[in-house]
């Protein structure tokens, strides 16, 4: 009985280590540092934007079936610059974060800003989750 108990913690813990998880890429910098590149080098402005999308479109990829169904990660009220301007603004204003909670916080504005129909009912789920040179690039698609 006892290695049993013993056997099903270990498992218990790797399970638990799986699920936590890393991440990776330019927007993993903090605020302070995504503050400093910028400023040094502009056009960076545009990748941390891209890292940013990848992360929202994966944060609404993994969200529970009807949970931000229909959400629009470029709706028209909210063009992509001004995207970019919250982001800087959110990085100004929170230095100790990360870019990753920029991130965030531009996911929980764009869900607000949502067109979603008033039947629909959303749900709270914490799960990980200037110009633009190109930008018109960047489309999206709908699942």
């Amino acid at each position: 009985m006892w290695k049993a108990t013993v056997a099903l913690s270990a498992l218990l813990a790797l399970s638990a280590q799986a699920e936590t998880a890393k991440i990776v890429g330019i927007g993993a910098s903090s605020c302070n540092r995504f503050n400093r590149e910028i400023r040094e080098t502009p056009a960076l402005q545009r990748d941390y934007f891209a890292w940013a999308q990848g992360f929202m479109s994966g944060a609404l990829i993994r969200a529970p079936e009807g949970v931000d169904a229909g959400l629009d990660l470029t709706p028209p009220s909210f063009p992509l610059e001004e995207q970019v301007e919250f982001l800087r603004t959110f990085c100004a204003k929170n230095q100790d974060q990360d870019f990753m909670d920029a991130a965030r916080a531009l996911y929980r504005h764009l869900r607000k800003l949502s067109t979603l129909g008033s039947d629909f009912q959303r749900v709270s789920v914490a799960y990980p989750l200037g110009t633009l040179e190109g930008a018109t690039g960047m489309r999206s698609k709908s699942v």
